[in-house]
């Protein structure tokens, strides 16, 4: 009877001193025995990720920069006017020695009508001339037309580019609008007509 009364009495003062056997497991039990140092380590892999995934979700700005256009601002552009060109007899003549190749030049021709047609005459890196209206089907109403960089025409509107040695050479869409696609060069001239300026005129 004494002894049983001992082994309570020393149960009752481990429990008073807080050394008692843990009373749970598993996942549990390891959190309350690890330092407060331990559980920041063990919860740094779920605050890592949390933090790549709020950062994924952020919009890096990495298209936009890789699709960002050179050249003047947009707001600034405006249609490139070039230089008038009278038409003679029914046709335009332009000198083909000012054109060094991957050149454009702009140009304008006013038509009997009174309608002005803009366009621009291009030299690709082949040596053949092209020539376009300075303005496309699905853009002609921002009359903004088509500016020069390099090998290319790109639309003041909505960006596209394309060759130089694909211009005047397809349809529709916001293909520069086609007048030639081969000017033939003779006595060093290059010649428009203008039945061909009509063709574009509608866009202006």
């Amino acid at each position: 009877m004494i002894r049983q009364t001992a082994l309570l009495i020393a149960a009752m003062l481990l429990v008073v001193s807080g050394c008692s056997a843990p009373t749970g497991s598993g996942a549990r039990a390891s959190t309350l025995s690890q330092s407060p140092g331990e559980t920041r380590a063990q919860a740094a892999p779920t605050n890592t990720l949390s933090a790549k995934l709020a950062q994924a979700s952020q919009p890096t700005g990495q298209a936009t920069v890789e699709g960002e256009e050179s050249g003047p601002d947009p707001a600034t552009r405006t249609l490139e006017k070039g230089e008038q060109v009278a038409l003679t007899d029914g046709t335009a003549t332009l000198g083909a020695a000012s054109f060094a190749e991957n050149t454009v030049r702009y140009f304008n021709t006013r038509l009997p009508d009174g309608k002005t047609v803009y366009f621009f005459v291009a030299r690709d890196q082949y040596g053949t001339y092209h020539t376009a209206a300075n303005a496309c089907q699905v853009c002609f109403a921002s009359k903004l037309g088509f500016r020069h960089e390099g090998d290319l025409v790109i639309c003041n509107t909505c960006g596209n580019r394309y060759p130089l040695a694909k211009v005047a050479t397809q349809k529709g869409g916001c293909n520069p609008a086609p007048i030639n696609p081969s000017l033939e060069v003779k006595d060093g001239k290059l010649a428009i007509t203008q039945a061909q300026f009509e063709q574009v005129s509608g866009l202006f």
